[in-house]
């Protein structure tokens, strides 16, 4: 993520004026599409990192490729983040807005990782126990993960819960491993 420091300063600095301006929702849902081009348009990504086009030119460009799709803040901010030199970071600064937004809302992001689809009825009992257990809102990312074999992960931060079939494998193994028998009787 590049100069970390540096990203939540300028992704602070958005933030705040967007809650001045009652402008929150609009400036998460700008810097989330700012975040697809960067994914989406190696090009784009390209144009911003060379030292070659001069910072008026790439004005020009954002202005073209967000003008009619973002807000005026989040716009006058992007050209703002190529005004200071940083718009290689542009990417990790919108990703730092949306941490800050996530933290102002309460919203934890909890990943559940299985070896197929979970059906609409286990998606929503995960997320009301998850709920009930953080006092949070609950944003779920699913992932399949075939290695599993079989039940789930769940990450939410940095507490992992691990009762896949995989692991308790792992676990017999390392049980079976060791040499419980002991000599002398």
């Amino acid at each position: 993520m590049g100069n970390n420091k540096v990203n939540i300063r300028y992704a602070k600095a958005l933030f705040d004026l967007s809650v001045e301006q009652n402008l929150i929702e609009e400036c998460f849902a700008d810097m989330k599409f700012a975040i697809e081009i960067c994914e989406q348009s190696k090009d784009f990504v390209m144009m911003l990192a060379s030292p070659i086009i001069h910072e008026k030119k790439k004005i020009s460009i954002v202005k073209q490729v967000f003008e009619e799709k973002i807000q005026p803040i989040s716009l006058n901010f992007i050209s703002l983040i190529i005004k200071k030199r940083r718009e290689i970071n542009l990417k990790d600064i919108a990703q730092a807005y949306i941490e800050l937004y996530k933290e102002y809302k309460n919203i934890k992001t909890l990943k559940l990782y299985t070896p197929v689809p979970v059906d609409d009825e286990i998606r929503t009992k995960i997320i009301q126990i998850a709920t009930e257990q953080t006092q949070a809102n609950i944003e779920l990312e699913e992932y399949i993960d075939e290695s599993l074999i079989g039940g789930f992960v769940l990450n939410l931060g940095d507490v992992l819960f691990d009762n896949s079939l995989a692991n308790k494998i792992r676990k017999l193994k390392a049980d079976f491993s060791k040499n419980i028998y002991e000599k002398g009787f």
